[in-house]
């Protein structure tokens, strides 16, 4: 709070009504050296110009408060006056009036808050406990944001910058408490009561996920403070889209309406908000392999020029690569950790970061990465350029694997360890493994994918490349992606160049990857194009 150090000579306090029998309050208003004296209502007062009167009072909400207000006198609580004495300082003219100083230093924007009414009333109530309020969220200082739900513009950019943001309850809370001395209402203790939940004031529906994912995710939403709604509802804010399971785009009866990839709902959880505008779904991103309409195949065999079908092998591994990603998060990673944070730990958070923290930043490349390929898929030329993808994550490539590769054999370890000495942890698993998603494999197995993939972009390139024309823009740069992937795993492997996982063998061995490509990519062709027979091709080292 900020005070004078003088006090102007025809200064005095009123102590109104009941505050003249408060012995701190009457102690305090003695110290700084000015006449006290007492009345009633103190209205009497309000027409004796020549002394600027601080009227003490109890009570903000009477009639006589709204009356010294309307003729702009300064008004102080009985706590404000005590503090301020603290300070040892002396009397100022405030601009407005205040009861304590609980929101000393908070600075807070409103969002969502409809009745004109309540807003006022937030705002009296913030600046009588001596807090400041600004219409902007980009001002400079900003503390808190008040809000009804999240989302939005504001939710964004306070999440973005660490602004507190809360229900405008926690005002109302702190009013209760006007009268505590030594309350202040920025402590996380206080505060954590009154956060806004990353759901809270959405209305979500769910489209395309298995029933026990299905089930998860309801549970998970109200968890996190949303309401489920089924499709069709018109106040439904969001729809949540399985990315893996749902070929067209659900429609909505709102314009409004956000319709969105699962990892939106994740990421939200696992950050406290994702922006919407990152996460919107479009059918055309997903993968041709799982859809089934005629229409739609009609379509890609027209395209299906020799390059169009080998970068469509490139798409559809990446979108099961994606797929499998995904699997590790929301099935094991997430749960594993809301277990922690329901004090009933499957396992401590140690271990959990011991297995998982080296597999986000892939997770996030690969997402990128994937929706790269999504949108020249969506829009094909024979001239796009598939080789500025591999450039502009080549970097991230390697930031994100070399860590994983190098800590590889310690992470499995943790897992081994960890499913025989915890049986809770060990049942969590087998529950888990069994789940369609999971396609029977076990989290060990899900886990070395990652070891494998790079060397399957390699071999994907260079069939891209040999069906690309020297003339075409985009010839060269997939000469320098295929360079460049090829340097991604020697930077890899200068950190690690053997791994003791006999199921991994050489950290990234391509021909061992090569046998089990080559049927995966037989599997596509006939989903796809409803024959297995291309043209043959060379046998390619790239060891």
């Amino acid at each position: 709070m900020s005070v004078s150090a003088s006090t102007p000579v025809n200064i005095r306090i009123c102590l109104v009504g009941e505050v003249a029998k408060d012995k701190s309050c009457c102690e305090a208003a003695r110290t700084f050296g000015v006449p006290v004296i007492t009345s009633e209502t103190g209205l009497e007062l309000i027409a004796d110009n020549d002394w600027r009167t601080y009227f003490v009072l109890e009570d903000f909400e009477t009639p006589i408060y709204t009356a010294l207000l309307e003729t702009k006198q300064s008004i102080l609580g009985p706590p404000a006056i005590i503090q301020i004495a603290a300070l040892r300082g002396g009397l100022k003219e405030y601009p407005r009036p205040v009861y304590n100083y609980a929101m000393n230093s908070i600075v807070a924007c409103f969002t969502g808050v409809r009745s004109k009414e309540e807003l006022k009333k937030l705002v009296n109530f913030i600046h009588a406990m001596g807090g400041g309020i600004r219409k902007d969220i980009m001002n400079v200082g900003l503390t808190h944001l008040i809000s009804t739900h999240s989302g939005g513009d504001k939710y964004e950019y306070a999440k973005t910058f660490g602004l507190t943001v809360v229900r405008p309850a926690w005002v109302y809370a702190a009013w209760e408490q006007r009268d505590q001395l030594e309350f202040r209402a920025d402590t996380e203790e206080f505060s954590n009561k009154y956060k806004l939940k990353c759901f809270e004031g959405q209305k979500i529906c769910f489209v395309g996920f298995p029933a026990d994912e299905h089930k998860l995710m309801l549970e998970m939403l109200e968890t996190n403070g949303g309401v489920h709604v089924e499709l069709g509802d018109p106040e439904c804010s969001h729809i949540v889209v399985g990315q893996h399971a749902t070929p067209v785009k659900p429609e909505s009866k709102s314009n409004r309406t956000h319709i969105l990839k699962s990892d939106w709902f994740w990421y939200t959880i696992k950050n406290g908000y994702a922006i919407e505008k990152n996460y919107l779904f479009d059918d055309s991103l997903y993968s041709v392999a799982q859809c089934e309409s005629l229409a739609y195949k009609e379509t890609v065999i027209k395209k299906s020029s020799m390059r169009f079908i080998y970068f469509m092998e490139f798409y559809t591994t990446e979108s099961n690569y994606v797929g499998i990603l995904d699997t590790i998060i929301n099935v094991f990673k997430i749960p594993l950790e809301e277990s922690v944070e329901d004090n009933d730990a499957l396992l401590n958070e140690f271990k959990i970061k011991a297995i998982f923290d080296n597999f986000l930043p892939i997770h996030e490349v690969h997402q990128s990465l994937f929706a790269h390929l999504g949108v020249i898929r969506a829009k094909w030329s024979e001239d796009c350029l598939i080789g500025d993808i591999i450039l502009q994550h080549r970097g991230d490539l390697i930031k994100a694997y070399r860590p994983y590769v190098n800590f590889f054999d310690q992470m499995k370890e943790t897992l081994i360890q960890s499913e025989r000495k915890h049986p809770r942890f060990q049942e969590f698993l087998k529950i888990n493994e069994a789940k369609p998603v999971c396609n029977r494999q076990r989290l060990q197995d899900l886990m070395i994918c990652p070891v494998q993939h790079l060397p399957r972009i390699q071999l994907l390139l260079n069939n891209i490349l040999k069906h690309t024309n020297q003339n075409n823009p985009d010839y060269l740069r997939l000469e320098d992606a295929l360079k460049a992937i090829k340097e991604v795993i020697m930077e890899i492997n200068k950190y690690k160049c053997e791994t003791e996982s006999p199921k991994v063998g050489r950290v990234f061995s391509f021909r061992k990857t090569r046998s089990n490509l080559k049927r995966a990519v037989s599997i596509v062709r006939t989903s796809l194009f409803g024959s297995p027979q291309l043209p043959p091709r060379r046998s390619v080292s790239c060891e």
